[in-house]
C-alpha cells in the first residue's frame, strides 16, 4: 500500500538521531546501511550517518512513498517512508520506520538513488569527486 504523503513527520527521526549521537539507543541502523553510505557518500560510522540525516532539509527532499515493512514479525507491520535527497551532489535514497514494538527508529536505507534509469550523480558532483574535493 502506498500513500500520497509521509506516514511520519521527518523531524521526529532527526530528533531521534540527535539523541543517538549523545549515546541514547533511539535509532537502529540496518547492517548494510553504513557500508552503502561509506561507498556512496564517504560516511564511515553511525555518528556521521546520524549527522547526515540531521542535516538533510525536508524542503529539499522528495517524498517517494510509504509502504508496509516486508519480512517482519511485527503485526501490524511498520510503515516505511522513503525519500530522495541530494547529499554531496549525489542523489540519495533514505528509507526509515518506527518500530511500534520497540519504540526505536530504524534507518533501513541510506544509499544512492536509483529510479530504474541508473540515475547518476550531478555533473558538478562528478567533477568535484574527480578533483578529490569530495
Amino acid at each position: 500500500m502506498t500513500n500520497k504523503k509521509p506516514y511520519y513527520e521527518f523531524g521526529r527521526l532527526k530528533t531521534a538521531c540527535k539523541f543517538a549521537m549523545n549515546g541514547k539507543y533511539t535509532v537502529e541502523i540496518k547492517t548494510k546501511v553504513i557500508e552503502d553510505a561509506k561507498t556512496v557518500f564517504g560516511i564511515v560510522n553511525k555518528n556521521e550517518l546520524f549527522l547526515a540525516v540531521i542535516n538533510l532539509n525536508i524542503k529539499e527532499m522528495k517524498y517517494i512513498n510509504t509502504r508496509d515493512l516486508e519480512k517482519t514479525s511485527e503485526i501490524p507491520p511498520p510503515k516505511v517512508d522513503s525519500y530522495m535527497f541530494i547529499y554531496k551532489f549525489i542523489d540519495g535514497y533514505l528509507a526509515f520506520y518506527l518500530s511500534e514494538y520497540t519504540g526505536i527508529w530504524v534507518i533501513k536505507s541510506f544509499k544512492k538513488y536509483d529510479d530504474g534509469y541508473d540515475k547518476q550523480e550531478t555533473d558538478l558532483g562528478r567533477q568535484l569527486r574527480e578533483l578529490g574535493l569530495i
